[in-house]
């Protein structure tokens, strides 16, 4: 009788299966510290026992030459929520302020009974303090931008990552908040009809957000990014709170 050349030869399909397991296993033990500090580590060793792919083979994978993508995949919980924090706090403070002067809010407010009741005068300290609050939600957004990471900051990720928001940040909200689909059915309308210019202004924000959000995430070693989101992200801290404090002096000599 032939001898049977696959016989005892470990069959491919259950290895792999076992692997992956295994590999599932690990990821479900690992603690979360290890996601915090050692996810640049984690995943820049998978990305090393990838076969190393050529300019054109990489071309078809990414969009474009380069690893960006791949760079992308290897940064850590940390990297991508100080990214995310920094990227939503500038977007929200200099949108915020272009719609404030722009839709004139305050007339809006201060004009109709319905707002005036609901909303806080845009001279009120908490909606100066309002940029101060954003890391926590930038925070936030973070670390859903992480647990998505593999489809998010893929080719075209930056428009997934809108749409995504849009869809679940603001006309789906489980509150019924102005703008959301909740909101048109439980808020009372006002007088003047619904806010415009606020569904414009997170339409906007959350459009610069994903765009600015993916490039950064997406370019881990452009400097000149870190550069420019680091500094217009300390200034649109620095300003609210200067003029928090400014405000308090001029109450107390008064």
């Amino acid at each position: 009788m032939a001898e049977n050349p696959g016989f005892g030869a470990p069959r491919p399909r259950r290895r792999a299966s076992f692997v992956r397991v295994r590999a599932i296993v690990a990821n479900v033990v690992a603690s979360p510290a290890t996601w915090l500090f050692a996810g640049r580590a984690l995943h820049g060793t998978r990305a090393a026992e990838q076969p190393r792919l050529s300019p054109t083979a990489a071309d078809n994978v990414t969009g474009r030459r380069g690893t960006d993508f791949m760079d992308a995949h290897a940064l850590g919980l940390l990297d991508i929520v100080i990214r995310t924090v920094a990227a939503h706090t500038v977007t929200y403070t200099v949108v915020g302020i272009a719609a404030m002067n722009v839709f004139r809010y305050n007339r809006a407010i201060r004009d109709d009974p319905v707002r005036r009741a609901t909303l806080r005068d845009t001279s009120s300290p908490w909606v100066m303090a309002g940029p101060l609050l954003q890391p926590l939600r930038g925070a936030l957004f973070g670390i859903v931008f992480y647990l998505l990471r593999d489809t998010l900051f893929a080719p075209n990720g930056w428009l997934v990552l809108w749409i995504m928001l849009v869809s679940v940040g603001i006309l789906g909200t489980f509150a019924p908040a102005p703008s959301s689909i909740e909101g048109w059915i439980y808020l009372e309308p006002s007088a003047k009809g619904p806010l415009w210019g606020g569904l414009v202004e997170v339409l906007t924000q959350s459009l610069l957000l994903s765009v600015v959000s993916f490039l950064w995430i997406t370019h881990p070693a452009a400097t000149w990014l870190d550069w420019v989101l680091g500094i217009l992200f300390v200034l649109s801290l620095a300003m609210p709170a200067l003029g928090l404090a400014a405000a308090r002096g001029a109450r107390r000599s008064a």
